[in-house]
Parts: structure tokens; sequence; C-alpha cells
């Protein structure tokens, strides 16, 4: 293994201590064991541009939705100003990227590929939540979705409190917001 540090005992940029004494280039393994080299700067971009990308989708449909007739009569006397969702969903979806980032790193083979199958589908949810309540007017379509969306970030919670309690923390402002919506 080669030794990835500079000529001043420091490690080199890109690389992590594993084990004792061993400096080795940052990795995420793959499921043969060989490792993709991918820096977690641009892992946890990769993540944030995922979830930015489901966002903006879903931002399409809220965006002219909350200024219908239709909303007008059927959205709640305690919702909140159109300005508080755009923080707390900034907030949240960064929170959602970071702990789908932790949750990825911290996992390894068949865990990894249900974590990451778990995100997905929270994501589609997610992203279709808006279409179903916006786009299609359909609010009881939509709270189906809100549902399974709740359940998928509940499995999510459990399976990863084994495995990195804060991810499951992480997550938490998210399941409470969506028991709110």
């Amino acid at each position: 293994m080669k030794n990835a540090r500079t000529k001043f005992g420091a490690p080199e940029q890109g690389s992590v201590r594993r084990g004792r004494g061993k400096w080795q280039e940052n990795s995420v393994p793959d499921d043969s064991g060989k490792g993709i080299k991918i820096s977690p700067g641009w892992s946890f971009t990769l993540c944030l541009l995922i979830v930015l990308v489901v966002a903006g989708f879903a931002s399409i449909y809220a965006a002219t939705g909350v200024n219908s007739p239709w909303y007008n009569y059927v959205k709640s006397t305690i919702t909140p100003p159109g300005y508080v969702f755009s923080i707390i969903w900034t907030a949240l979806y960064f929170l959602l990227a970071l702990s789908m980032y932790l949750s990825l790193i911290s996992t390894q083979g068949n865990h990894r590929k249900i974590v990451a199958f778990l995100f997905a589908l929270n994501l589609f949810f997610n992203g279709i939540w808006s279409f179903l309540f916006f786009g299609l007017q359909n609010s009881r379509v939509a709270f189906f979705d809100l549902v399974l969306l709740f359940l998928s970030t509940i499995a999510i919670m459990i399976l990863m409190v084994r495995t990195n309690k804060n991810i499951s923390w992480l997550l938490l402002p998210y399941a409470l917001w969506l028991i709110f919506a």
C-alpha cells in the first residue's frame, strides 16, 4: 500500500487514515472490493445535486400551484406563508442530501443497496407529491403519496439507527415536517 504522507508527515490531500498508521486514498468501495475512487467532496456534491434535481422538479408544480384558486380553497388555515416553505424546504433538502451521503459512505454491500433504494424511493415520492397535489389537484392521491414518503423516511431512519444514529437524527426534522404537511 502506498504511503500517502508528504515529506512533513502530514497526509496528502484526499488521504485518510485507515487502521494503524497507514494512509490510503479516499475511496468509496464498490461491491467487488476494488473501490471506486471518488473524493468525499464530490460524493456529497453528487448527493446534493440529486436532491436539488428532485426539488427543482417539485418546485415547477408548487410555484404555479400555490397561486391557483383551487389551492386557496383547499389549503389549511394553519398553512404558513410561502417564504416559510422556502426556508424550511431548503434546510430539509440539505439535511436529506447530507443524510444520504453519510448513509452511503457508512454502509457496504447489500445494506448500501437497500439504503440507496430507500433514498431513491423517498426522493421519487417527494418529487411526485407536488405534481399530484398541485399539477393534478388530487389531494387524495397526494395524501397517499405523502404517507408512502413518510414511511420511506421512517424506514431509512430505522435502518440507519443501527449504523449511525446521527443520520436518523438528521432525518427527524424532515419526518416531523412531513407529519405537519
